[in-house]
């Protein structure tokens, strides 16, 4: 059977791409920490409760 490494990296990648896409203030980010009761400052400290 043949490896279609093309296919393997595209499944790699798409994730990683949507999860950019998702967490990017310019895109959904805002949305998200104030879904998540997130700050600039927590995100910025480090402090994840």
């Amino acid at each position: 059977m043949q490896v279609n490494w093309l296919v393997q990296l595209l499944a790699a990648l798409i994730p990683l791409v949507i999860g950019f896409l998702w967490y990017n203030p310019k895109t959904f980010g805002n949305a998200w920490m104030k879904a998540a009761d997130m700050t600039e400052e927590k995100v910025k400290g480090g402090i994840c409760l």
